[in-house]
């Protein structure tokens, strides 16, 4: 295992106190692989931040690969526009140090990104991923949308992975009559959240003392509570701020059902970490969920459908307690492959065929 640490170097946003699906996968990464190398290529508080921190990363990274030469495999997590053009960089580097590259796509926008990028964006989108030496993909959907649009030396899927989650969550301790639905991400038009609170103020009258919508995250907060007072919704819908951490945990544990309206993903962590608290997921056909979500653990809709998504939350509102508890345990089945251990070992078995060619 140390033997393969000491040759990868990960790439990707920082992941210390980690806010978004890319810096906790690498924050999990850094935990199954302790001893390999890090480098930040972004740090992403703000517009300052984002430049200064990728100039950065350029110099300390030319600097470990001028100074390491044990390292062999740059493994590089990105994703589409901005994300794509700092990763673009590391890996013309990467090449002009002839080390083997693998591109870890993530984000659920990626094949809007190839068509709609013009003629130039579009020649460097297939450079990379055709001269990289492995394509790492979320899903299968996705494996096909890259396999269809490109022809890259290898592709392989590997799950999303994610922290075990914390023991003791006793379901019966949770409110038997009101059901809680939990968001946690980003509070944009992207995720669904302006299409939720449409429908919940078209239907506030079947909701309330039937369910409570805690939504977490960052991002138009303002905006959001606005909302919340205008459409006279504060009885069901509760901001709670920024989740991590030990707060996490207690809202994953007590919630019923997990909530992801999103119009684009890639395969969600925030999904795979209610899955893992053995939780209902309601979310949309979009990217991989449906590869992770049926019916015998959750429900799907058609992004931006409002009668869809209603029918969805009043299933589930009227469901029972045992039907819900079910559903979740199918939840936790269905998310082992996405633990560190499934994860690991799928990562070491890529590793080990692309040192045996170098």
């Amino acid at each position: 295992m140390k033997f393969i640490e000491a040759q990868i170097l990960f790439l990707g946003p920082n992941f210390k106190n980690p806010k978004g699906g890319v810096a906790s996968v690498l924050s999990e990464y850094n935990k199954i692989y302790p001893k390999a190398y890090f480098i930040a290529s972004t740090n992403l508080k703000n517009l300052l931040t984002k430049i200064f921190g990728t100039i950065w990363g350029i110099f300390s990274f030319i600097f470990i690969l001028s100074t390491r030469s044990q390292i062999k495999i740059i493994h590089i997590h990105g994703s589409s526009y901005n994300s794509f053009y700092r990763k673009f960089i590391f890996f013309k580097i990467s090449k002009l140090f002839n080390k083997t590259v693998v591109y870890h796509i993530h984000g659920g926008k990626y094949h809007l990104f190839y068509k709609n990028a013009k003629f130039i964006t579009r020649q460097m989108i297939k450079n990379f991923i055709n001269h990289s030496d492995c394509i790492i993909c979320l899903s299968e959907s996705w494996r096909k949308v890259f396999e269809l649009h490109f022809t890259p030396n290898k592709i392989v899927t590997i799950p999303n992975i994610i922290a075990k989650p914390k023991p003791e969550i006793n379901k019966q301790s949770k409110n038997q009559h009101i059901k809680k639905f939990l968001f946690l991400g980003s509070i944009n038009r992207n995720k669904g959240i302006w299409l939720l609170l449409d429908v919940l103020r078209a239907h506030k009258s079947e909701v309330k003392n039937k369910a409570v919508f805690y939504l977490g995250g960052h991002g138009e907060i303002g905006k959001l509570k606005n909302l919340i007072q205008e459409y006279d919704l504060n009885d069901v819908v509760k901001f709670i701020g920024w989740v991590s951490g030990e707060y996490k945990h207690k809202q994953l544990a007590n919630s019923d059902i997990y909530i992801l309206p999103s119009y684009y993903e890639g395969l969600p962590i925030s999904i795979l970490e209610a899955m893992s608290y053995s939780l209902p997921i309601l979310s949309t056909t979009v990217g991989g969920i449906p590869e992770i979500v049926t019916q015998a653990n959750g429900v799907l809709f058609e992004p931006g459908n409002k009668e869809e998504l209603w029918r969805a939350i009043k299933f589930l509102i009227n469901s029972s307690n045992i039907k819900l508890v079910k559903m979740g345990e199918v939840s936790f089945q269905k998310v082992q492959p996405h633990m560190p251990s499934a994860v690991l070992n799928n990562l070491n078995n890529v590793y080990h065929i692309l040192l045996d060619k170098t």
